[in-house]
């Protein structure tokens, strides 16, 4: 070569051990002649022929597939159950819902959802949206409350009256309700989270209005939400 390289010249390289591509081309060659390369291929295609042709076991039935192949399943009935073991095995496991706390199966290709229908979707950004847009219009602290979290942290009494507020009565307009209620309001400088929110009955929350009551026991941030 007349201008070898730094790697070249200390033997690091393969660069300049040839005169041209053909004489590098030859020195690699693993046969004598094209035919012996042609012949070679052909042998081992005809190994991976005979290999594909030797019988195997299904892995449903386990019964041996006659000419082999790249088939798992013997039977169409086979197939259909593989199919139908790796769906549940791809499938979420039941879970709550975050709404109405109904246990359901999420269908395959949603294992991050976390509500039961769309209906229940809905309803939960509305009631845990509305606090938060209201803190954040006067620039208070704000993050997402679970009302549910908030009655079941505080075991469905009321924080006023100690009444019992049955998770049934949720919504309706009996004065046992159970209602999510600001300790300090939002409208005097008290922020939407977990530490100023408590559960009230529907009357005491009435009654209550924009007053400043003080909380009957400590309370504190449930750590893990349970679903």
């Amino acid at each position: 070569m007349s201008c070898p390289s730094g790697k070249a010249k200390k033997g690091e390289s393969n660069e300049g051990r040839f005169c041209s591509r053909a004489c590098s081309a030859v020195s690699q060659r693993r046969y004598a002649s094209r035919a012996a390369a042609k012949q070679a291929y052909h042998q081992r295609l005809a190994a991976q022929r005979a290999a594909l042709r030797v019988p195997k076991p299904c892995v449903v039935c386990g019964s041996l597939i006659a000419g082999g192949g790249h088939r798992k399943a013997c039977s169409a009935a086979c197939r259909l159950e593989m199919t139908r073991s790796r769906y549940r095995l791809q499938m979420a496991d039941p879970r709550p819902c975050r709404e109405c706390r109904t246990n359901f199966t999420p269908a395959y290709g949603y294992r991050r959802r976390f509500f039961c229908s769309l209906e229940c979707n809905k309803a939960w950004n509305k009631r845990t949206s509305n606090g938060v847009r209201r803190a954040r219009l006067r620039g208070l602290p704000a993050e997402t409350v679970d009302p549910l979290l908030v009655f079941e942290r505080d075991g469905w009494r009321c924080y006023q009256c100690g009444r019992s507020t049955p998770k049934h009565l949720r919504g309706t307009t009996d004065p046992g309700a159970p209602e999510l209620d600001h300790v300090v309001p939002i409208a005097g400088g008290g922020g939407h989270t977990y530490e100023n929110t408590a559960c009230c009955c529907r009357s005491c929350n009435n009654a209550k209005g924009a007053k400043v009551y003080a909380r009957l026991e400590p309370f504190t941030r449930p750590d893990q939400v349970p679903f």
